[in-house]
């Protein structure tokens, strides 16, 4: 029986840590890119647009379709051979030699372009998605230090009131120390000083140092103190529910980026950890750096297919040939000689259309030449606007990292402080400023430690945004 159960056990918590492990699975930040990679309407539409792209380069590098011409005589019309009744004519035309073929690298080339500002949309919203929750986990782990400061000035408060309890019934007490020592002149006016200074809300003054808390540490520990803990408890509170709020919209934000409900949950772990960087993406940028950018290779493409145009429209100004048949229906005729009567004809036909009206070839060529020379120019704005994002990229990746280091030594040194400072407030009651300047300053160094970490992962996954890093396992991420 005990091996029974203890199999049943065993069987449990293999099954505990594989559900465990799906949710890990299922619900970490390379799930969620996954997912949105394959739901987003943004990236779906843009998916729909390269679709489209594809389906123009069949439409320009196919030949105009032939014509065909149809006339019938009401009133059959009298020939040599004899009645003609009606005529036929299909004609073919065909553009100058290589005008198809340009057409068609144009729009092959527009075609790349479109994949590449594909590519560029799913690099985006892969940074939207991770820069999307590394918010929604600074906004939570700010809730949860939130949280924990609430609870901490709780002790503090109550530490205070039963210091102050305990200061008011000693002042209460008869004081036999004072009797029993003689004091100097000195030191009765210092005492009387005290005295006369400072007073209780019970009525008793408070009393020199031999008695139970001092009186400088019965005014900073009294009632004024613990209202004044109570005020910030306050204050902690509505900023908990002001950070509820934000994280509720944060979390809408991020469901919207994988088409999900608005309240739909997402996982953020307690802590983050930091991520690596390739050491390619922190060496000196160079041409090869951004080689697979695909907003620098979207703007090629389109220098490429502008050039391809610009030949095409050079032989859309030389003439079309059209070469055609044309049948005529001849009836019979009394009329007529009875070798040809009613013999219908054949008639082979030529057709040449002649582009003596320049000024629009002209246009469209000036057109191109300016549509070509914007997009040069356009691909140098975006190489130095990525150079300058590069950079201040790395300054914050540096930063962060800088941060990190600095703050996790001072995270430590502070919880030392704060444990000396609670012992000694807890025994003595002295030091209650102090402790509270030290509680403050480690909730914000906290703070800052995790936003620090969050800006760290944020950064390199910018990096990433810019220098086309292809995330492994993400789907369709070629």
């Amino acid at each position: 029986m005990k091996i029974y159960k203890t199999i049943v056990f065993i069987l449990i918590l293999l099954s505990l840590e594989h559900i465990a492990a799906q949710v890990q699975v299922h619900d970490s930040l390379l799930y969620y890119m996954n997912n949105a990679a394959k739901d987003n309407p943004g990236l779906l539409a843009k998916t729909d647009e390269y679709k489209a792209a594809l389906l123009r380069v069949p439409q320009v590098s196919s030949l105009p379709d032939p014509e065909l011409n149809m006339s019938v005589f009401l009133t059959p019309m009298e020939v040599v051979s004899g009645k003609q009744v009606a005529d036929f004519e299909l004609m073919q035309m065909f553009p100058w030699f290589g005008t198809l073929k340009y057409a068609k690298d144009e729009m092959s080339l527009m075609a790349k372009a479109s994949y590449e500002s594909l590519k560029d949309a799913r690099l985006q919203l892969f940074y939207e998605v991770q820069n999307s929750w590394y918010d929604l986990y600074r906004t939570r782990r700010q809730l949860a230090l939130t949280g924990n400061n609430i609870d901490l000035l709780k002790t503090i408060e109550q530490l205070a009131l039963i210091k102050y309890k305990t200061s008011s019934s000693g002042i209460s007490t008869p004081a036999p120390v004072i009797k029993q020592e003689p004091k100097t002149a000195t030191q009765n006016t210092g005492n009387m000083s005290n005295m006369s200074g400072n007073t209780v809300p019970g009525g008793g003054s408070m009393t020199a140092s031999g008695m139970t808390g001092s009186p400088m540490n019965i005014s900073s520990s009294g009632l004024p103190a613990i209202y004044r803990l109570q005020m910030e408890s306050n204050e902690l509170e509505n900023e908990l529910s002001i950070l509820m709020e934000n994280e509720k919209a944060q979390k809408a934000r991020f469901n919207a980026l994988l088409n999900r409900p608005a309240t739909a949950q997402v996982f953020v772990p307690d802590t983050l950890e930091m991520d690596s960087i390739d050491i390619s993406l922190i060496e000196h940028p160079d041409d090869n750096l951004f080689l697979n950018q695909p907003m620098l290779e979207m703007l090629r493409y389109e220098s490429q297919s502008l050039t391809a145009k610009g030949k095409m429209v050079d032989r859309m100004g030389y003439p079309m040939l059209g070469i055609g048949l044309g049948y005529s229906v001849i009836g019979k005729s009394e009329t007529s000689s009875p070798m040809m009567n009613g013999m219908d004809m054949v008639m082979p036909m030529l057709k040449i259309s002649i582009p003596i009206y320049r000024k629009k070839y002209k246009a469209m060529k000036s057109e191109t030449e300016m549509l070509r020379s914007a997009t040069h120019n356009n691909l140098k704005e975006t190489q130095n606007q990525i150079l300058t994002a590069y950079f201040e990229a790395m300054q914050r990746y540096e930063n962060a990292r800088r941060q990190i280091s600095l703050y996790s030594e001072q995270v430590a040194l502070l919880q030392k402080i704060l444990t000396l400072s609670m012992k000694d407030f807890s025994i003595s009651g002295n030091g209650l400023s102090e402790l509270l300047r030290t509680r403050q300053e480690l909730f914000d160094y906290e703070l800052k430690q995790e936003e620090a970490v969050a800006e760290l992962n944020t950064s390199i996954a910018y990096l990433r945004r810019l220098t086309a890093y292809k995330y492994a396992g993400i789907f369709n991420n070629n």
